[in-house]
């Protein structure tokens, strides 16, 4: 199942540059001609069919060329055996801007204990709640197929699957996300972790993305931002991030992107292999992310 989650992320990305810049990849932006532009034209992996899509609301922004009120930022698919709903990382301008709202809200679900407060990145919390408004048609197709639900992401896309994950947990889905940023608070992990029995994020150590947004310790000692369960660390990419002066270096950035996450985990297959209750082997496991 998981070797097929990454083409799927493939796609939503190329969905949305042939929905905001037009099929031919020669007027996409750089880094979407050369890492999504072999990939196209879209088109979903053998045996899957569309659900539903799942789109963000667009703004108008100086030379971002889109006349489209909405774009495209995942998608809940229908395979043999399962559901996956499948979100990308970040490309539209909205994006860029809420990746820069970090201080937390309130997150609400069903089922939380009582005393907690679970509280999510403010920008991530905004993407969510617009992507969770034009998945809702879809979601019931869930109500009427017995197959389980799988739910991954990429950057951005990981965050919005975990909180999805809540959102959705009555149907007990696993979670395979990549390269995702830390959510939320230490209550939000505390009840994510004891409400989600599968998840796991898969983690370059040379991505800088995973490190972000940082702990924030505050006075008492208490942490704002927390990584959720089970961390499973993959080594793949040219340049380890050493400052933060390096965050614009393309071989830097190099480790975030979704190709190198692919072949990492292709030259790993053997230490991949689902265990005998589904879950995968971890090559190693950690509550948090290198810093």
């Amino acid at each position: 199942m998981r070797e097929v989650l990454l083409p799927l992320i493939q796609q939503a990305y190329v969905r949305v540059f042939e929905s905001t810049r037009g099929e031919d990849p020669e007027n996409w932006t750089f880094i979407g001609k050369q890492e999504f532009g072999p990939f196209a034209p879209f088109q979903l992996p053998s045996g899957f069919t569309m659900v539903q899509e799942a789109f963000v609301q667009d703004m108008v922004i100086p030379f971002f060329k889109t006349d489209k009120t909405q774009i495209p930022f995942g998608f809940l698919v229908e395979g043999e055996k399962y559901f996956v709903l499948v979100f990308r990382g970040t490309v539209a301008p909205v994006e860029w801007i809420n990746n820069g709202f970090f201080l937390q809200r309130d997150f609400r679900c069903d089922g939380v204990e009582e005393g907690l407060e679970l509280k999510v990145h403010g920008g991530f919390l905004d993407m969510f709640k617009m992507v969770r408004t034009t998945l809702k048609p879809g979601i019931e197709q869930l109500e009427k197929a017995n197959k389980p639900l799988v739910i991954t992401g990429h950057s951005l896309g990981s965050a919005i699957a975990q909180m999805a994950a809540l959102w959705l947990a009555k149907y007990d889905p696993e979670v395979v996300t990549f390269g995702g940023p830390r959510v939320g608070s230490p209550d939000f992990v505390k009840h994510y972790n004891s409400t989600i029995r599968k998840s796991t994020r898969v983690v370059n150590g040379f991505d800088p993305v995973p490190a972000l947004p940082p702990k924030l310790v505050l006075e008492k000692g208490k942490e704002i931002y927390k990584h959720t369960k089970t961390e499973q660390n993959i080594y793949a990419g040219i340049k380890k991030l050493e400052g933060w002066k390096q965050i614009t270096d393309p071989d830097v950035l190099y480790s975030h992107l979704p190709t190198t996450y692919l072949k990492a985990l292709q030259n790993a297959l053997h230490d991949l292999e689902s265990s005998q209750d589904g879950t995968i082997n971890r090559l190693s496991s950690a509550e948090e992310a290198p810093d």
